[in-house]
């Protein structure tokens, strides 16, 4: 029983690490793809808009977790259906493309 404790604790430690890393890498990162995509003389509102819509889906995302449970009684449905989103965002992702001209000088 100790040793099934304490290999549960190494996987939350794990996945709180790893989670934690993709977090924090989200939020380094992201205003520099805005920058490289759109340019720096409007990246604020840019910035600002596209952090409400996920601000959104990190208030919205627990509630509708939480429901798919109580009425399912099973994560199962819950993890599928982030990885379905994940898969669709990383999609979504590979289609933006620079909107700004290599030549345009970008000013903040």
């Amino acid at each position: 029983c100790s040793s099934d404790l304490s290999t549960t604790l190494i996987a939350i430690f794990a996945f709180a690490v790893v989670a934690g890393l993709a977090g924090g890498g989200r939020s380094a990162l992201f205003p520099v793809a805005i920058h490289n995509s759109f340019g720096g003389a409007h990246i604020a509102a840019i910035y600002g808009l596209s952090n409400t819509f996920f601000m959104i889906g990190n208030a919205l995302g627990p509630l509708i977790a939480a429901a798919i449970y109580e009425s399912t009684a099973s994560t199962r449905a819950v993890y599928i259906g982030a990885m379905v989103i994940l898969v669709c965002s990383a999609i979504l992702l590979s289609l933006i493309r620079n909107e700004r001209k290599d030549n345009e000088e970008t000013t903040s």
